[in-house]
């Protein structure tokens, strides 16, 4: 009966071994021959099969179905990769995700697929979410008209999901946007607004994606007909009046002149006339040099290349040139008695700031014969402001220009020092014996410090030193005979330091630490500089932006209806702006531009 029973168990465990070699040959030709799935059934089914077996077929199986799953979870999750794609969309997310769906059923034990998917799945509803955030953009910008904007954001819906029902949203964008311009443009040319017609065009060309060239070109025609009817039509008008400047630039503005032979007449016969308008001003005196300076400018808009234009525009803002420099005056500033040279210097250091700091225009005169003429007795100021020909003359004393020291010290003694030596009791003490020796050392030093005194003083304490200046200002106006301004200025300077002397001998050093103070002269340099800053800050505010200062001198002789007045502060603003280099976009320029060659003289 035993050998029946183990006879049964040897074939089960032969059956079992059999079993499982089939198993593993199945399995690796299905492999070989790449049916993957097939091959990894086969091994887990026969692994079921075998259930706790441990014999070494067995185990095997059940490797070769766990190398199978995380092979094939590896190239899952590769193909799902290589579908997410570097810039992730919806439509690459969502091609991701269905590669790990379709191989979910051979997740590896680390369940890589499935926490993929969640992870994708978190993207894909993000990407949805933005997705319908933008659409919703981009309806409320096409229903405001931003069609850009609104192309833009459906171009970005696209590249994340290119569906069919967004490429038709597309066209009908378009087709709204060029409906939308061909209404606005219609309604320019139906009221001859050929510049809201131009502006419609500018506009429509801008979009993106870029109209037609076809539709462009033929808003192009239309507009050209407009101008031709509405534009020459005002520029023949204003050739009429004689204001050729005028209609130059209203034909230059319309960009209908360019190339067009009137507009070369116009130019031609306006040059001409703006040129013998400037020489016939010219002649009749310095008083009417604005006004030929005003028209040969003009005459230089229309003809830049003529060369006779060219000689009297030179010659004419040279002469307009003179008549817009001011000039001041600086003297020679009294001085103070203890301080006899203090009042030149701080004229001369005046007059230098003044020169580097004045805007285009005003010049500052020579002071020797500024005191020259002041010498004089009896001269009064208005006087010598007339024959210098200065609009101001600055004046004043240097009433006080000192320096004070103030000079704290105290005496510091060295009560002493330490000096350490041998103790020769301790070692008198030892005697040779160690016990005592050990005693000895325990009851005394073996060295002994003692303090020497000594009587050694040395010096120590601080330096103060405070400058003054005071100074007496008067600006003079000649051109209104009184004072414009007076007012006494003051400037303050201190300094200080600590001093203490040295003392060097064997057993006492002390460091010393010299006095370091500037000089008198320096310190009154410093004052006279600040002093300087704070006068010039009263001058350069009296000429500061004179752009406008000459724009509002335009406007005040308009309100009184004095037009050659306003002429003359015009073309000299115009000038100042020029030569002292007013950017072109600075609102004052524009404005005395628009006075001097459009309001004044057209």
């Amino acid at each position: 009966m035993k050998r029946l029973i183990i006879g049964t168990l040897a074939l089960l465990v032969i059956a079992g071994c059999a079993g499982g070699g089939a198993a593993i040959k199945e399995g690796s030709r299905l492999e070989s021959e790449g049916k993957k799935a097939e091959a990894l059934a086969v091994y887990e089914q026969k692994a079921a099969e075998m259930g706790d077996s441990d014999s070494e077929s067995g185990r095997e199986v059940k490797a070769r179905a766990m190398a199978l799953r995380k092979e094939m979870t590896d190239s899952a999750l590769a193909e799902a990769k290589k579908k997410y794609g570097d810039r992730p969309t919806i439509a690459s997310v969502s091609d991701a995700i269905s590669v790990l769906n379709k191989n979910a059923r051979y997740d590896d034990q680390e369940r890589r697929i499935d926490d993929t998917l969640k992870k994708y799945s978190a993207v894909l509803s993000d990407l949805q979410q933005k997705q319908k955030n933008r659409l919703g953009s981009m309806e409320s910008a096409a229903k405001d008209k931003k069609w850009s904007e609104a192309l833009g954001l459906l171009d970005e819906s696209l590249q994340a999901s290119p569906d069919q029902s967004l490429v038709q949203r597309r066209q009908d964008i378009i087709s709204e946007r060029d409906a939308s311009y061909k209404d606005a443009f219609t309604k320019a040319i139906a009221k001859k607004d050929w510049q809201e017609a131009d502006k419609t065009l500018e506009a429509y060309s801008a979009e993106s994606p870029k109209p037609s060239d076809e539709s462009i070109n033929k808003y192009k025609d239309d507009i050209a007909k407009l101008k031709d009817q509405v534009v020459f039509k005002k520029a023949n008008d204003l050739v009429a009046k004689r204001k050729y400047y005028k209609a130059y630039l209203m034909l230059k503005d319309s960009k209908m002149g360019e190339g067009d032979k009137r507009m070369e007449d116009l130019c031609k016969t306006g040059a001409e006339y703006y040129k013998q308008k400037a020489a016939d001003e010219i002649a009749k005196g310095d008083d009417r040099v604005p006004f030929a300076y005003i028209a040969v400018l003009k005459g230089m808009a229309m003809a830049p290349d003529d060369s006779d234009l060219f000689d009297l525009h030179r010659d004419i803002e040279d002469k307009l040139e003179k008549q817009i420099k001011v000039q001041i005056a600086v003297s020679t500033f009294d001085s103070p008695a203890t301080d006899p040279d203090a009042g030149r210097r701080f004229s001369d250091e005046l007059i230098s700031y003044l020169v580097q700091r004045l805007p285009y225009g005003i010049e500052v005169l020579e002071r020797s014969k500024i005191d020259l003429l002041l010498k004089e007795s009896g001269v009064e100021l208005k006087d010598v402001s007339r024959q210098l020909g200065a609009k101001l003359f600055i004046i004043g004393n240097v009433n006080d220009l000192n320096i004070e020291h103030k000079r704290y010290e105290s005496k510091e003694s060295v009560e002493g020092y330490n000096e350490t030596t041998e103790n020769y009791q301790y070692e008198a003490a030892a005697g040779g014996d160690e016990d005592k020796a050990d005693k000895a050392k325990a009851g005394a030093p073996k060295a002994i410090t003692k303090k020497i005194p000594v009587d050694i003083q040395y010096t120590k304490g601080s330096e103060k030193v405070r400058g003054n200046m005071s100074t007496s200002v008067r600006i003079f106006d000649s051109e209104k005979g009184s004072i414009a301004f007076a007012e006494q200025f003051k400037s303050a300077q201190e300094v200080e330091d600590k001093f203490q002397e040295g003392v060097n001998r064997s057993h006492v050093k002390v460091d010393a630490d010299p006095l370091d103070l500037p000089a008198d002269s320096e310190i009154k340099e410093r004052i006279m500089g600040d002093m300087v800053d704070k006068v010039a800050a009263v001058v350069l505010k009296l000429f500061e932006m004179r752009e406008w200062r000459y724009y509002e001198n335009v406007k005040y002789r308009m309100d009184r209806r004095e037009t050659t007045r306003a002429v003359d502060e015009a073309a000299k603003g115009y000038l100042y702006c020029v030569k002292g280099g007013i950017p072109e976009d600075n609102e004052w320029f524009g404005k005395l531009k628009q006075a001097a060659l459009i309001d004044l003289t057209e």
